[in-house]
């Protein structure tokens, strides 16, 4: 919908965060929220807070990257216990938090570059369509998600049925970038 801004914040810190940037904007946006129990991840509160205003921003991150696991909502933790295994395999990464897309695009290109710099492969984590992340993800990157519709049962059970899993993302991930024998 032009003119809406999506959030979809990860947990409690990004849903007061993004509570705080909507009640400052004179835009419309519709906060989408997790029906289920999330734990709350360990960024400092005040990043949390810029970063869900700027749209997204670093949850995590190595040196020297070998990839970028952008997520949304809920999908950012998945995101950050894939990156956990792959750097056990050697593979540096990095985590984004992208709670809104519309709000991240409004940023300097500065801004973005410093999120997700160029050249680096890119893999979107959201268990939603892929439609429209090819521009986030890029040409070369690889999404993780849902193009399906219709599955009914417990929220963990039906997220594993439709692939929403760390081997996925991890496979993703191996898939674009070699990782160290």
């Amino acid at each position: 919908m032009p003119g809406l801004a999506v959030v979809r914040p990860a947990d409690a810190e990004e849903t007061a965060a993004a509570w705080l940037a909507v009640l400052a904007s004179s835009t419309p946006a519709a906060l989408v929220l997790a029906r289920r129990p999330v734990p709350v991840g360990d960024v400092p509160v005040a990043t949390v807070r810029d970063g869900v205003a700027r749209g997204a921003y670093i949850v995590a991150a190595d040196e020297d990257l070998d990839c970028v696991l952008i997520a949304t909502g809920t999908e950012v933790q998945l995101a950050t216990e894939a990156a956990a295994g792959l750097r056990s395999d050697g593979v540096r990464v990095r985590v984004v938090s992208m709670p809104c897309r519309e709000w991240f695009e409004q940023q300097s290109p500065g801004y973005r570059a410093r999120i997700l710099p160029a050249g680096i492969p890119r893999v979107g984590v959201e268990a939603a369509s892929s439609f429209g992340w090819s521009d986030v993800v890029g040409t070369g990157g690889a999404f993780v998600g849902i193009d399906s519709f219709g599955l009914s049962a417990p929220a963990d059970d039906a997220l594993r049925e439709r692939g929403m899993t760390v081997e996925r993302v991890v496979a993703a991930v191996t898939r674009l970038v070699s990782v160290p024998v």
